[in-house]
């Protein structure tokens, strides 16, 4: 495990360059186990936009498809968010697309044999937009911070087998672990794990979970102003010095000023950019590709994200989907490629796996379980007993219909998920006779129902850059959002042992194996990989990837040859 920064190839390129090169990875990872090596595509792109020699100044307005729940990232849990938090919370480590680790605010970091004690060494001279110098004592303040309960789920999972932090001199931070864990750094790398000031500790009281402000990180951009449901302004930190070695500069972002906006409505977004009211969109609708893709005037790319897809998750303790046939029948009564194209037009991946096609741990062999049979889906219901159809043609028995009901928070419904809800609906009253119902409901309704386990159905997407992790949140019997509620001792031991191991050959095996029961129990149907889509107008330069998890990194390699 190298603790020392490598080269590697460039991340952030133009808006028109990326799009080429994005095209030439999508078609790769179509087939085969979902890998592919990019490195020349990527390479060509980075040095088109290289022909062009950055320009700094000047203010870039985004309009983004998903208002924040909240503006520290400590607490985040949703991906489209993380575009904006990026900009202003840093990592200790940063992740490459292999799955290795360069220092960022650390200088290096070092395990012991036993890899139970990971060693820390902070760079120096980096502070946060207060003020506030990153030293070892505000590591320490920072892992204090996540152990107070309710504070953040993530560190609730991520610092599980930490069982000391301790700064031995100013610089060094050591942690001591119980056991092995795959996860530990990649929680240092991710912005979950990014430190604020001890002063924002201390002083934000209430505003602390929620963020904005008075919350300070170390990032290039410093959150000037926040008014909710409209937008979020940042603007640049002059003294910014300490970008991680994939960065495509050093020192200070290249734009003075970056404005989020607010912009829920695709059609909305994509009118802003046409417009010219805003500089980039993401979350570009389908029907609006054609718009951009081999313009003059406009660019677009995608990124698959890593993780796991867009997945429909059963309760298999609730009735009817207690019932195995019944899961089986409601993936295969599903003619996704059909319900996938009329919504998305052929925009977005279908997902072939319980994890995403771009992870190390896909298996693509898997495909065949979620092929469409309406014939075989119609034949389980019969032998599950819902034999009788009442007066609009849905499938009875006892006189009850068969009833699946999905409520999910509106606040994380994108890509027309209400849509695609509404269209796997009618495609399965139309196929089996099954009443799906997909509800979107506002958070704390949504939260109730999860509470009080009224709900058959669980819809969720993860982003994230190891999708080991989302397995165990979202299959594990005790898993953070384990909504399924499966309760199998035999999965749990498989995703236990994945991530007591730091080694990736025996993690793939067990991920594997933990796929197969995954799919063997019909636990689950996986939809569409989800992915990151943008657009931007001509002349917005330097658009960078997170090649690990897929998803647009932060607006610090960003310029406009116009400034």
């Amino acid at each position: 495990m190298s603790n020392t920064p490598r080269t590697i190839r460039r991340r952030g390129v133009s808006f028109g360059a990326f799009a080429a090169a994005t095209a030439l990875l999508l078609t790769a990872c179509a087939g085969g186990n979902g890998s592919a090596d990019t490195s020349t595509s990527a390479s060509d792109a980075a040095t088109t936009a290289a022909e062009a020699e950055p320009v700094a100044g000047g203010s870039l307005v985004w309009a983004v498809e998903t208002e924040p729940l909240t503006l520290n990232a400590q607490v985040n849990g949703q991906n489209k968010a993380k575009v904006i938090l990026r900009n202003v919370f840093d990592s200790y480590l940063f992740k490459n697309a292999d799955g290795s680790y360069d220092p960022w605010l650390a200088e290096s970091y070092t395990y012991n044999d036993a890899e139970t004690e990971l060693t820390l060494v902070l760079k120096d001279g980096i502070t946060f937009s207060d003020g506030d110098p990153l030293d070892s004592a505000a590591v320490v303040a920072n892992f204090e911070q996540f152990r107070v309960e309710g504070y953040s789920s993530a560190a609730t999972f991520s610092l599980r087998n930490v069982t000391a932090v301790t700064a031995p001199d100013a610089k060094t931070v050591v942690f001591t672990l119980s056991a092995p864990d795959a996860f530990f750094l990649d929680y240092l790398s991710s912005l979950n794990a990014s430190p604020i000031s001890p002063t924002t500790i201390a002083s934000a009281g209430a505003e602390l979970p929620t963020g904005g402000p008075a919350v300070a990180g170390t990032g290039p951009f410093v959150i000037e102003s926040y008014t909710p449901g409209q937008d979020v302004k940042l603007t640049k930190r002059a003294d910014y010095d300490w970008a991680p070695p994939a960065a495509e500069h050093e020192g200070a972002a290249y734009l003075d000023e970056l404005t989020f906006r607010f912009l829920t409505e695709a059609s909305t977004r994509t009118g802003a950019l046409t417009s010219g009211q805003v500089d980039v969109i993401d979350g570009v609708q389908s029907v609006d590709v054609p718009l951009f893709e081999d313009s003059e005037e406009f660019s677009y790319g995608r990124a698959l994200n890593n993780g796991l897809p867009y997945t429909y998750y059963f309760n298999v303790s609730q009735a009817p989907l207690d019932d195995i046939k019944v899961r089986e029948a409601f993936i295969k009564g599903v003619d996704l490629d059909a319900v996938l194209e009329g919504v998305h037009h052929g925009e977005v991946d279908r997902a072939l796996a319980p994890v995403s096609s771009i992870s190390p741990f896909f298996d693509d062999s898997l495909a065949g379980a979620y092929e469409t049979d309406v014939d075989a889906a119609n034949a389980l219901l019969d032998e599950a007993g819902w034999t009788e159809r009442d007066a609009d043609g849905y499938r009875t028995k006892d006189g009850a219909r068969l009833t699946v009901l999905s409520v999910a928070a509106a606040p994380y419904l994108r890509d027309n998920r209400e849509l695609l809800g509404q269209a796997i609906s009618a495609n399965l009253k139309e196929n089996v006779g099954i009443d799906f119902q997909f509800q979107a409901v506002d958070a704390g309704t949504a939260q109730e129902a999860a509470k009080a386990n009224a709900y058959n159905n669980f819809d969720n997407s993860r982003g994230d850059s190891d999708s080991g992790q989302p397995l165990i949140f979202l299959y594990r019997t005790d898993g953070l959002i384990a909504r399924g509620q499966f309760n199998n001792p035999e999965l749990d031991a498989l995703l236990d042992q994945a991530a007591a191991t730091n080694d990736v050959a025996a993690r793939t095996e067990l991920y594997l194996q933990a796929q197969q029961l995954i799919v063997e129990n019909s636990y689950s149907l996986p939809l569409y990989v989800p992915q990151d889509t943008f657009a931007a107008a001509d002349g917005i330069e330097g658009v960078t990837v997170d090649d690990a998890a897929g998803v647009i990194w932060s607006a610090y390699n960003i310029w406009k040859d116009n400034a």
